[in-house]
């Protein structure tokens, strides 16, 4: 691990010399001092993509994202009070993308890209919620401003911001179209504004914390006379209008189906709580069968109903942190990203167990056809799932084909759950008159065998 991060270390040090030709002194003298891996990977930011970057520099502490907080006691130091009112922006700025980056929120305008100072300080979407947060920056004890009548931490202010920028004629488009998707989320009541104050000590930040509440006032009347009067000033910004109302869309599709998904999740697991129940109960009865003793048979029935509950277990977590916007916390992505393989290991216990329940002769031919075929469906399903999220990843850049894979085999698996559910219980309904008569023909059989049968007599001794 150590020699590829000095070769990954190396061939970037060789990219950063052929982008800058001649370095500065205080260049030079930076490189000198020790960084540490999350500053490392900053350097790399502006040389690398960020899956390069993670990949040199894995994090040890379990973090799936690697903004920094950098330290400027000793800038902070020397520096004069204007200065130091600069870094305290700063180290802000930095805070907030930290913050954000750390709740998995998508960054739709950040400080660069912009073309002007003015407009709010970061947009971003935020996929659990459906709501676009716009984040005020605050570094230290930055007092918060007064525009446009309102505070800095209100919609209101957010909406006037907006349309600053989507009237300014040297903002770029990517500034424009965020601000457009602002108003078009207040027009939806789906905006937040927030200020993300980074406390700090002599130029040492502290954890970035949200300051006071969201605030989700209600400016829909407002935003809808916003987008009125630049199409008005203006008839170009109906095209950045359309653009913005799209990407919503788009946005606002993806997140109803997470959360669809998310409550059939639930239901789900609901479903395989009951079926470890019943399970449970198999196995016990199997435990008390004077015939199996000595038999793996009923350690394994066991098996199947611990191993069923660890598979509730993990899809129950991860729904509920969806649908109930619990925190993404280690053991949550832990739950998440356990389930596919708990699932595929109790669905091949399931079968083992039923091929050993038929060669002990508890279970008919018939009997394990239909039970090998209802454990198929969650493998069917998995295996299309995996090809077409592949297929999805694939289109949408290459990189993403794997993980577009694992992500439609866990989605059709949490939709083949409830189906195979249902699978097998019309199956056993279809089924029940066929395997009653089966009985009675075999009951029928031993009582003519042993002269039990009607019309028989018992013949004297």
């Amino acid at each position: 691990m150590r020699i590829r991060r000095m070769i990954g270390v190396a061939v970037f040090a060789v990219a950063a010399t052929a982008l800058h030709a001649v370095p500065t002194r205080s260049a030079v003298s930076s490189l000198d001092l020790p960084l540490t891996p999350r500053e490392q990977a900053a350097r790399l930011w502006g040389l690398a993509t960020p899956d390069t970057a993670q990949k040199l520099f894995p994090s040890t502490t379990g973090e799936r994202y690697f903004y920094f907080q950098r330290d400027y006691r000793r800038e902070y130091g020397d520096a004069r009070p204007y200065d130091r009112a600069r870094l305290a922006e700063r180290l802000g700025e930095q805070g907030r993308a930290r913050f954000a980056a750390e709740r998995g929120w998508t960054k739709l305008l950040g400080s660069r890209s912009r073309g002007i100072r003015q407009g709010p300080d970061s947009v971003y979407w935020d996929p659990r919620s459906g709501l676009v947060r716009v984040l005020e920056a605050k570094g230290g004890n930055s007092p918060l401003g007064l525009y446009y009548g309102s505070p800095q931490n209100t919609n209101h202010y957010t909406i006037r911001s907006a349309q600053r920028v989507l009237g300014s004629p040297i903002a770029t488009e990517q500034a424009k179209v965020a601000s457009a998707r602002v108003v078009v989320a207040a027009q939806e009541r789906r905006l937040a504004t927030g200020v993300v104050r980074t406390p700090h000590l002599r130029g040492k930040p502290n954890d970035p914390r949200i300051e006071g509440r969201w605030d989700r006032v209600d400016v829909r009347k407002e935003a809808l006379d916003v987008e009125r009067e630049l199409a008005r000033e203006n008839p170009r910004t109906r095209q950045i209008f359309r653009k913005a109302r799209a990407e919503q869309s788009a946005a606002m599709l993806k997140y109803r189906a997470a959360q669809g998904l998310a409550v059939l999740g639930l239901a789900g697991a609901a479903t395989l709580g009951w079926d470890a129940h019943r399970q449970s109960e198999v196995g016990w009865q199997m435990l008390n069968d004077p015939t199996l003793d000595g038999n793996l048979l009923p350690y394994m029935q066991t098996g199947v109903a611990m191993v069923r509950v660890g598979q509730l277990t993990t899809l129950g977590v991860s729904s509920s942190a969806t649908f109930t916007r619990l925190p993404t916390t280690g053991w949550v992505r832990a739950a998440s990203a356990a389930f596919l393989p708990v699932t595929f290991v109790v669905e091949g216990m399931l079968l083992t167990t039923a091929y050993h329940e038929y060669q002990l002769g508890r279970m008919s031919q018939r009997g394990f056809y239909h039970r090998a075929t209802v454990g198929a469906i969650v493998p069917v399903f998995s295996a299309g799932g995996a090809v077409v999220g592949g297929i999805v990843g694939l289109h949408a850049g290459g990189a993403g084909a794997l993980p577009g894979a694992v992500a439609g085999a866990k989605i059709a698996v949490i939709v083949a759950i409830p189906f195979q559910s249902a699978a097998g219980y019309l199956s056993a309904w279809y089924y029940q008159d066929f395997e009653a008569r089966q009985r009675r023909v075999v009951n029928d059989a031993v009582e003519r065998h042993y002269g039990l049968g009607v019309g028989h007599q018992a013949e004297p001794h």
